[in-house]
């Protein structure tokens, strides 16, 4: 059941907000609405979609990668019980003050819990993921993959310096020069550079008006959309403009500029000697609306 729910006035200042991307943040806070008084709710992407995007189609496909931003950034940790995910809000009464608190019927995180084990690699006391990664990337030059994600486009155009590089970024571009590697037996330096290249390309080639529709860079990589042609990386496409009306709306006043056109398209009716309708006669007849 759906509930009413409260957002601070201070949440758009948030630094943890900030690393999101707007489409993440909007996934947080109606999760908010879904969630019982405990702060978890059903975790299937499937579920999320039609409850929370009715309206749109490509939601269930975009919806992974919102989760799993809100998931490296720590605002949720889904977890696994009886077969199904659920997933829970961290620090949910931060978020919320509830008065008089309903009991909630979805089971509770375990440790053994095989997402929340995967969790607790990644944000646990020893952090063994994140230094494994680290690990598996020292040959490559220093700054390099906070250089590949400043040069994806979005990044470019939000003018990000190296230093506010999201950790959830960072360790997608390490997790793809690890697959690319493995696949062509490159060295890392050798590869972290033409993914540098790569994106200085995209960012290039692509009109700048145009950069809205490309994925968010976490999404980018995950994806392996780097290995597409530029032209091909639009999330949707813009809409085509309207055809112009075949004849004027008398009800829609014209420029002298517009009159013209009507006038001359009569003419030239006229000319090849088709028949003309009344609006058209009347232009001919110097008409003045």
């Amino acid at each position: 059941m759906a509930r009413i729910r409260t957002i601070k006035p201070e949440f758009p200042q948030s630094e943890s907000m900030g690393r999101l991307s707007r489409d993440a943040r909007l996934l947080f806070i109606q999760l908010w609405t879904i969630c019982d008084d405990s702060g978890k709710t059903r975790a299937a992407s499937r579920f999320l979609a039609n409850t929370l995007y009715p309206y749109d189609e490509d939601a269930r496909e975009l919806l992974e990668g919102w989760r799993k931003e809100l998931e490296d950034e720590g605002c949720i940790v889904v977890y696994e019980s009886g077969g199904n995910h659920y997933l829970q809000i961290c620090k949910w009464h931060d978020h919320q003050k509830i008065d008089h608190p309903t009991a909630s019927k979805f089971p509770s995180f375990e440790k053994s819990s095989p997402l929340l084990a995967k969790e607790s690699e990644r944000f646990g006391e020893e952090g063994t993921k994140d230094r494994d990664l680290n690990r598996d990337h020292e040959g490559l030059r220093d700054g390099i993959v906070e250089e590949i994600v400043c040069a994806h486009p979005k990044s470019v155009a939000r003018k990000l310096e190296p230093s506010q590089v999201r950790q959830c970024d960072s360790t997608a571009v390490l997790e793809a020069i690890r697959a690319e590697v493995d696949s062509s037996g490159a060295s890392q330096q050798e590869t972290a550079q033409a993914l540098l290249a790569i994106m200085r390309t995209f960012a290039n080639e692509i009109p700048r008006d145009e950069w809205r529709f490309l994925k968010d860079v976490a999404e980018f990589f995950r994806s392996f959309d780097y290995r597409r042609d530029p032209s091909e990386f639009c999330r949707n496409k813009p809409k085509e403009p309207a055809q112009v009306a075949w004849k004027p709306d008398p009800a829609v006043p014209m420029s002298d500029e517009q009159r013209a056109y009507w006038t001359k398209r009569a003419r030239e009716r006229q000319a090849k000697g088709l028949p003309l309708e009344d609006w058209e006669k009347r232009y001919l007849n110097g008409a003045t609306t």
